[in-house]
């Protein structure tokens, strides 16, 4: 085992409690609706209705490429705040693709073999790139994702364990992907 992925290791064991972030970009209603469906949950905390606009930009930026920028939005600065004083044992951050029809997921190193047992339960296509970076059933751990600017990249900087779940949303129903999205939270929550 790397270096890397023990101290991972060790992080996901912590105590604190798993955080799921939903409505980053408000084009995505899928992963908004999901997170919202944790709220209460024990060893749980949701933020979602990040981006309430309906549109992918939030004042004009896409809220999710300016995580340690100097040109941040406060609801980046709040949020990331807000998750470190957590010290969470895994961020979940849900999201959709419109550029694919297969699932995918780009997570922290040490999260890789957890999070492609559970996409493997899914039954769904499950992306072998996204983005140009090569998938190992469904889940990158290397590559350009996630990209600088990134709530992913913010917290891999800060070695707070993290995973993205994207779902296709071009030509999956809104209730699919939601139910998709539930489902991988679920799976990582009885596991983690």
């Amino acid at each position: 085992m790397k270096f890397d992925q023990l101290v991972e290791s060790i992080l996901v064991s912590a105590s604190g409690p798993t955080v799921i972030v939903g409505g980053i970009h408000g084009d995505e209603p899928a992963g908004n609706i999901a997170a919202k469906s944790f709220k209460g949950r024990s060893g749980v905390v949701v933020f979602s209705d990040i981006n309430k606009t309906g549109h992918r930009r939030l004042k004009g930026v896409d809220p999710n490429r300016h995580f340690d920028q100097d040109d941040s939005l406060p609801e980046e600065d709040k949020l990331l705040e807000d998750i470190i004083a957590l010290k969470p044992r895994l961020v979940i951050a849900l999201h959709e693709d419109d550029s694919t029809d297969e699932v995918y997921a780009y997570c922290s190193p040490g999260m890789k073999d957890k999070l492609q047992a559970v996409l493997a339960k899914l039954d769904v296509p499950l992306a072998k790139s996204a983005i140009g970076d090569k998938a190992d059933k469904g889940v990158i751990t290397d590559g350009h994702l996630p990209t600088k600017g990134t709530l992913e990249r913010a917290l891999r900087k800060r070695d707070i364990p993290s995973c993205t779940i994207e779902t296709p949303s071009a030509k999956m129903f809104l209730e699919e992907r939601v139910s998709i999205h539930k489902k991988v939270v679920e799976s990582l929550l009885n596991i983690i």
